[in-house]
């Protein structure tokens, strides 16, 4: 633990040098532009000679070891032992903190550091009130909206194309 009295552990240090390597890896390498490129358009990766069939094997390697990161941490440093659906619904989530952090590993740190904030109220406000826990994925839901309904009127114009 890190600070007596909350539920911060070392993980937390390890998963913000976990978004560093990967901000690194993406912007300073040229295996970081070619996954950069293979997320904007395949089949022009395919054209430039890039082998793709490796690219998405060492992608899914990446991302499976942050994965396993990811769950040893939640079972070393918050439950001290393997339970049955503790990580449920995690991967929804994760899509969720991604798109908020707009796919940057430091948005994604911040967005994920709400989230967890967001989740340990909810259970927090779950034994106070006894609210459903339901809840708290319809509010994952609505700021999902407003962030992307935000990002749509901001980066699209609406104009009028004629009269009727």
């Amino acid at each position: 633990m890190l600070f007596s009295g909350l539920r911060l552990h070392a993980s937390f240090l390890l998963a913000i040098a976990a978004a560093d390597l990967v901000h690194i890896l993406l912007r300073r390498t040229p295996l970081g532009y070619e996954i950069k490129a293979a997320g904007s358009n395949m089949r022009a990766l395919d054209v430039q000679g890039t082998n793709t069939r490796r690219l998405i094997l060492v992608v899914l390697l990446v991302s499976g070891a942050l994965a396993g990161l990811a769950g040893i941490t939640e079972v070393y440093g918050v439950h001290y032992r393997l339970k049955a659906g503790v990580i449920a619904g995690y991967g929804y989530s994760g899509i969720i903190v991604a798109i908020l952090g707009q796919l940057h590993p430091l948005g994604v740190v911040v967005a994920s550091v709400l989230f967890g904030a967001l989740l340990n109220g909810a259970t927090l406000m779950q034994i106070k009130t006894g609210v459903p826990s339901a809840l708290i994925y319809a509010i994952q839901a609505i700021l999902l909206l407003f962030f992307l309904a935000g990002w749509a009127a901001c980066n699209f114009r609406l104009r009028r194309v004629g009269r009727a």
